[in-house]
C-alpha cells in the first residue's frame, strides 16, 4: 500500500467515525423529574438537575438517563464551560465545579448570594443571576471575588445562559427570556416562550430548548434573530372570512370580482387561501395578489357573500436599537450638514442621535439663527406685556406700540 493509498485509507476511517458519531435528536422527548431546575448541553448530552433528590442527571443521544448524587441542597442553575470541560452547578452561596465523566465534584467556590438562579461561565468570569433581586453579578475565577455586576429588573428571574455573544434571561412573571449586553447590561431584545415555568435554557441553531416545570417537559422554542428585531412564539391560526356586497349595476357581464390576498409581513405569514365560491383564479391587481373572479351574464345580481379561508402564523416581534444599530444604519443626510455646530455626532454613542435628527429636520435652522429669533421672541413678549398693562413709555401712544409690534413680527415670520 503506497502513501496515496494511506492517506485515502485514513480518510475513510476519519468519515466513519464522524458518521457513527451519536447526535441528539432534536425531536427526540426527555423525561423529566418532579422539580428539574436548569438545563445545558455539552455538545452531545443533555444535563439537568433536580433540588430535591439533590441529584445532577445527563441524558444521552439516546434518551438514557442517568444521575449523579451531589448531596448539596437548593440546587438551581447550571452551566457547561465547553473551555474548562467542567460543569458549573449554583447552590445555596455556593457554586460546585462538576467533573462530567465521573459527576465529581473538583472544586467549590463560595460566593456571598444566597438564592442563585442560574449561572454562566464565560471565559475567566462566573455571571450570576440573584433570583430575590434580579442581579447579574459578576465574580472573577482567579480570585474568587465579585467584580461587577447589573440589574435585569426582572420581577421572577429564574435563568439565565449565555449565547450569541448575549445573557438572556428567563422571566417566570410573564413567560419570556430577556436578552442582555453583557459589556453594559442594556437590554436588547426578548423571545416569548409557551409557558410561564421556564427553569432551564439551552440554544441550538435556531432553537431554544427550555424545561417547563409546569408540564414536566422539554419544549422548543423557534425564533429569528435580525440586526433590528427578534421574532418568536409563532401561532398558527385559521381564519374564516365572510363578505356581504350587493351588485346593483345595470350589466354586471365583462365585470370582475377581486379578493386581496391578506399581506405576508414580519409579523404574519399567510397560507392557503382558498375561496368557498368556484370560478375565482390567482392573479394579481397592480403588484398585489388577489383571487379574482370574471363575471358573466349568469352570474347573480342584487346582495352577494363571499366565503374565503386562509392560515396564518403569527409571531411575536420585538424591535431594538443599539450604538451599533445606528451606527451602521443611520447617517447624517446632507440637508442637515450646513445646520451641524460641532460638526457631525453619528460616532458619538449615547447622544441620542435619533432624536436630533428629527429635531433638526423639525426646525430646518441654524443654532446662530435659532439664537437670534429667541431673543427676539423674548423682546416680542416683554412688548405683548406692556401693551396688556397699557403702559406708555416715552409719551408713545398704544396705537403706536401695536403698530411697531405688528412691524417687528412681519420682519420676523420673513427671516
Amino acid at each position: 500500500m503506497d502513501f496515496s493509498q494511506i492517506g485515502l485509507f485514513r480518510s475513510l476511517i476519519l468519515v466513519l467515525v464522524v458518521i457513527s458519531t451519536p447526535v441528539f435528536d432534536q425531536d427526540q422527548e426527555i423525561k423529566l423529574t418532579e422539580n428539574a431546575y436548569g438545563f445545558t448541553y455539552d455538545g452531545t448530552n443533555f444535563w439537568y438537575l433536580d433540588s430535591t433528590h439533590r441529584s445532577l442527571y445527563r441524558v444521552d443521544p439516546n434518551g438514557k438517563q442517568e444521575s449523579f448524587s451531589l448531596n448539596v441542597p437548593f440546587l438551581t442553575g447550571i452551566n457547561f464551560d465547553s473551555r474548562e470541560g467542567r460543569i458549573f452547578v449554583a447552590g445555596r452561596k455556593l457554586i460546585l465545579k462538576v467533573e462530567p465523566n465521573t459527576g465529581g465534584v473538583t472544586e467549590r467556590i463560595p460566593v456571598p448570594i444566597e438564592k442563585i438562579a442560574g449561572v454562566a461561565s464565560i471565559n475567566s468570569l462566573l455571571y450570576i443571576l440573584d433570583q430575590e433581586n434580579g442581579k447579574i453579578s459578576i465574580l472573577d475565577k482567579a480570585t474568587g471575588k465579585l467584580i461587577g455586576g447589573f440589574l435585569t429588573d426582572r420581577a421572577q428571574p429564574r435563568d439565565l445562559v449565555f449565547a450569541r455573544d448575549s445573557i438572556w434571561v428567563s422571566d417566570s412573571s410573564d413567560g419570556n427570556i430577556y436578552r442582555y449586553n453583557p459589556d453594559n447590561g442594556a437590554i436588547t431584545g426578548s423571545i416569548k416562550t409557551p409557558s410561564k415555568e421556564i427553569r432551564g435554557i439551552v440554544f441550538l441553531g435556531s432553537k431554544i430548548f427550555v424545561i417547563d416545570r409546569a408540564g414536566k417537559e422539554v419544549r422548543k422554542v423557534s425564533f429569528v434573530e435580525t440586526d433590528r428585531f427578534i421574532a418568536s412564539g409563532e401561532t398558527i391560526r385559521l381564519m374564516k372570512v365572510r363578505l356581504t356586497f350587493s351588485l346593483n349595476e345595470i350589466s354586471i357581464a365583462g365585470g370582475s370580482l377581486g379578493i386581496f390576498q391578506p399581506p405576508t409581513t414580519e409579523h404574519q405569514r399567510i397560507r392557503n387561501l382558498k375561496m368557498a365560491q368556484t370560478g375565482f383564479k390567482q392573479d394579481f391587481i397592480g403588484s398585489e395578489k388577489a383571487f379574482v373572479k370574471v363575471l358573466g351574464v349568469d352570474d347573480s345580481k342584487g346582495k352577494q357573500t363571499l366565503e374565503y379561508s386562509f392560515e396564518v402564523r403569527t409571531q411575536n416581534i420585538r424591535y431594538y436599537v443599539t450604538d451599533e444599530f445606528l451606527e451602521k444604519k443611520e447617517k447624517v443626510g446632507d440637508d442637515l450638514k450646513l445646520f451641524l455646530k460641532d460638526g457631525p455626532i453619528e460616532t458619538q454613542k449615547n447622544s441620542y442621535y435619533v432624536d436630533k435628527i428629527f429635531d433638526a429636520r423639525l426646525f430646518r435652522n441654524t443654532i446662530p439663527s435659532l439664537k437670534k429669533v429667541f431673543w427676539i421672541r423674548v423682546f416680542l413678549f416683554v412688548l405683548n406685556i406692556l401693551l396688556l398693562l397699557q403702559v406708555q413709555i416715552l409719551f408713545l401712544s398704544k396705537t403706536r406700540w401695536m403698530f411697531i409690534f405688528l412691524v417687528l413680527d412681519g420682519l420676523l415670520f420673513k427671516m
